[in-house]
């Protein structure tokens, strides 16, 4: 699975180089109220595509946190369902049924 992983990365790292490349004209940016620069076109698209790998990589990680949360969770909610059967598992069975046979009037 690694290797479809960093063919994939190598891919998109090629296709933006190659866009990059090929854009080297100047472009005016501005940004919100601050001035307006004159900078290469493939400067635009590597600050995007940097800023769009950044925003990836914060939801990748809230994500795996929560992954982690829920994991922690299921853990511990196993461990206490596991102790329960366990517990139920170690109950004898002929005790209990003599008890109640004799308390409702039987013979045991």
């Amino acid at each position: 699975m690694w290797i479809f992983r960093w063919t994939f990365i190598a891919i998109i790292i090629i296709i933006v180089l190659g866009i990059s490349l090929q854009n080297s004209e100047q472009v005016t940016v501005r940004l919100f109220h601050w001035g307006p620069w004159d900078v290469p076109m493939f400067l635009v698209i590597y600050v995007a595509f940097c800023f769009g790998v950044f925003v990836y990589l914060l939801v990748a990680v809230f994500h795996q946190l929560q992954l982690h949360s829920e994991i922690s969770r299921l853990r511990k909610e196993n461990r206490k369902l596991q102790e329960e059967l366990d517990s139920l598992r170690s109950l004898s069975l002929g005790d209990d049924f003599d008890e109640s046979v004799s308390e409702v009037g039987g013979t045991p």
